[in-house]
């Protein structure tokens, strides 16, 4: 599994965030359940500070209209332009956690537009996780496709051809008969 470090040596994973409404809810939902004592501790004061309080919940209630059916729909973009922005600081733990889920539903395709801004700020740090993450998987490919095309016994052959380790075989005795 591929981990992205950050080129300049700080670690910007590691740095309070700030997350819309959407953002906020869904990250709810990627909080682990289980995990040692100060883990979950940690896991429960970042529930709290994502978690809406009364005053964006009726903001919220006020930009959700009922359709038929038991649906209804949501004005994200009023509730975001009055509730704005609320910074959360993870820490490390926690970080990794949410890291791994988001890398989770990307190996498995599952990723949804909701997640595109997390999946940039947790796993592409920055532009240049960013382009090396491009650089790699560009990489990765053109080694696997010339991977491919190679017959595993004739290059161990070759391989030890060039260092000498086969000689051509001398007919023996037994074979001149």
């Amino acid at each position: 599994m591929l981990r992205i470090k950050n080129m300049k040596g700080d670690n910007k994973m590691n740095e309070e965030k700030e997350f819309n409404t959407v953002e906020r809810i869904i990250l709810l939902n990627f909080m682990p359940r289980e995990g040692g004592y100060f883990n979950i501790k940690k896991v429960r004061e970042v529930r709290e500070e994502l978690g809406l309080n009364e005053e964006e919940i009726k903001i919220l209630t006020d930009n959700t209209t009922a359709l038929a059916d038991n649906k209804s729909q949501t004005n994200w973009t009023a509730i975001n332009d009055q509730v704005g922005k609320k910074a959360v600081d993870f820490g490390e733990w926690l970080t990794n956690q949410i890291v791994d889920r988001l890398k989770k539903l990307h190996d498995d395709e599952k990723i949804t537009e909701d997640h595109l801004n997390l999946y940039k700020m947790f796993v592409m740090v920055d532009k240049k996780a960013e382009e090396l993450v491009e650089v790699e998987t560009k990489e990765d490919d053109a080694a696997s496709e010339e991977v491919s095309s190679i017959d595993p016994i004739e290059a161990t052959f070759d391989a030890l051809n060039k260092e000498g380790g086969l000689e051509p075989e001398e007919e023996s005795d037994v074979n001149k008969e």
